[in-house]
């Protein structure tokens, strides 16, 4: 900003020799106090050349200061002068995942009025598209809000990929038998599809088993990726939550039979993490073992269809299950004769807790947080928004909604809701702990991580009646549980609102369940490497979790 234009200028953002707030700088010329340097965590070391200072000033604003820029430091700045103007690709795609908070809804210290492509001020022209296609062109793929389809162009693609005669889980069941004595696993592949966040949700959990296994037993992972190729964005993602995969090896392919899977190298395991890609693991011949890593009844994922249906097959084909939580397990054995593993899912304690969480007071209104995920079935976002519109038309300005996440587009939301968007990984429990209530609604066999989450930093829960939750979920205990109906959600919703009793009970309930036995994942996680190099003898020995 302001680049080439004299000192003293006057701009559409007033003089170039204010001082001003800013989102972030470069660091051609920077100050910071030594501790808060150390306590932000200093330069980010996954950037080799670019992005590390920028990055720096998001970490310190993070730690709830201002970044000012100061015209009364006269320096001039010889920019690249002694490197020349190249940018290592690996940092364009390392500066996506720590920028892409901002992004989407912009520079909170730019007007959006304002063109974001010139360093003079410039009145924004309306078909100026952004920021965001220049940064689909450095990924090299979109960057638009997922919405589902389900239509039938994308079914019948479906089932052209997820082939299976009737005689492949007797194959796959063969190999295993050949494959049953016990034998240490010293290489995973893990087939993934695309990745959209490696923080949040299934693939976030994939991946912390992966490192795991990688920090306890020096297994060498692998990821098989089912989608477009692109390498530079799946390893930047691996390396962006966890930076030992970095340097996994990966792969590609489309997930069809045509597309031969002998690129893959052979292991020792091979682990399906999507119902989509466990069509290619039965297949997949280079490998002793076929695991399954379940963690939601994905079929509900759509409507009663093709998809459906053939999401519902992936769990006929033999694959050892790794379910998340007793009760996927219990579905797996009993409805589909599989067999398997559990275990039971944890909150990652360094940013969900409770300390220094925020309450409502007095007067003040109560504090109402919903994921926001329009475009995705399951979360029944059509039918919350309807209930939060009559909580608020009844309490006005004594509720206030909030909700977070990148799924929303503002003609999704209604006026009486403060939507944040996307937000950085540590924000999301910065957020939760100024909650009084959450919202965490699914109706699907697995209740996300989101009900564990709130309840870490005190956060009680309203969620539906789905016996899905009754692993951690208990009615008037730790969360109020509701019809499917707008009816039915507003009435729990109104009664914790107006009840701080209830709030602070369930509250400590929600804390002391969360601690008892969901917070360590390591612990969580441990049985999986046992399970992994000796499945059969586990399935002898009993259930084990």
């Amino acid at each position: 900003l302001f680049a080439g234009m004299t000192p003293g200028d006057d701009s559409l953002l007033g003089s170039t020799s204010w001082y001003r707030n800013v989102l972030s700088v470069t660091g051609a010329c920077v100050a910071v106090d030594r501790d808060l340097f150390r306590a932000a965590g200093g330069f980010d070391e996954r950037f080799h050349l670019c992005g590390s200072d920028v990055v720096l000033g998001l970490d310190i604003r993070f730690q709830g200061k201002r970044n000012v820029c100061t015209p009364h430091a006269h320096v001039r700045h010889l920019e690249s002068a002694t490197r020349s103007t190249h940018v290592p690709q690996r940092d364009y795609f390392a500066s996506w995942w720590r920028y892409q908070r901002w992004l989407r809804p912009g520079d909170p210290y730019f007007s959006p009025n304002l063109a974001s492509s010139t360093p003079r001020p410039e009145l924004r022209a309306v078909q100026d598209a952004g920021s965001l296609p220049a940064i689909a062109s450095v990924l090299g793929r979109q960057v638009a809000v997922f919405r589902q389809n389900n239509d039938a162009a994308e079914a019948r693609q479906l089932a052209g990929l997820c082939r299976a005669d009737a005689g492949l889980r007797g194959r796959v069941e063969a190999a295993h038998r050949r494959s049953g004595a016990p034998s240490k696993v010293r290489t995973v592949n893990w087939f993934v599809p695309d990745i959209d966040s490696p923080y949040y949700g299934g693939i976030s959990t994939a991946l912390r088993i992966a490192d795991q296994l990688k920090r306890e037993h020096d297994v060498e992972n692998r990821f098989v990726a089912v989608t477009t190729p692109n390498e530079p964005f799946i390893r930047s993602a691996l390396e962006a939550a966890f930076p030992a995969l970095a340097d996994s090896p990966v792969v590609f392919t489309d997930g069809s039979l045509a597309d031969t899977l002998d690129r893959v190298p052979a292991a020792d395991a091979a682990v399906a993490t999507l119902w989509l890609t466990a069509y290619s693991v039965a297949h997949l011949q280079q490998v002793r073992r076929r695991f399954y890593l379940m963690q939601d009844f994905e079929p509900m994922f759509y409507p009663a269809g093709t998809s459906y249906a053939l999401a519902e097959e992936s769990y006929r084909l033999g694959l050892y299950g790794i379910c998340n939580t007793d009760r996927l397990l219990d579905l797996y054995e009993k409805q589909y004769g599989g067999q398997g593993f559990a275990f039971s899912p944890a909150v990652d304690q360094t940013g969900f807790h409770a300390n220094g969480r925020q309450s409502a007071a007095g007067d003040g209104p109560v504090r109402v947080f919903l994921y926001a995920r329009p475009g995705h079935w399951r979360n029944c976002w059509e039918l919350a928004s309807l209930a939060l519109d009559e909580l608020k038309r009844k309490h006005g300005d004594r509720v206030h909604i909030v909700t977070a996440g990148s799924w929303a587009r503002p003609e999704d939301l209604g006026s009486g809701i403060q939507h944040l968007g996307l937000l950085d990984y540590r924000e999301t429990g910065e957020l939760y702990r100024t909650c009084d209530v959450g919202v965490a609604l699914t109706v699907s066999a697995h209740p996300s991580y989101l009900p564990l989450e709130l309840m870490a930093c005190g956060v009680p829960v309203v969620a539906f009646d789905n016996p899905a939750g009754d692993w951690i979920l208990h009615h008037e205990e730790n969360a109020l549980r509701a019809p499917r109906t707008v009816d039915g959600l507003f009435d729990a919703l109104d009664r914790m609102v107006t009840d701080d009793e209830l709030r602070s009970k369930l509250r400590a309930q929600g804390l002391a369940d969360i601690a008892a036995g969901h917070a360590d994942w390591p612990g969580a996680l441990s049985g999986i490497y046992d399970y992994l190099c000796d499945p059969e003898g586990q399935r002898l020995e009993g259930r084990t979790k």
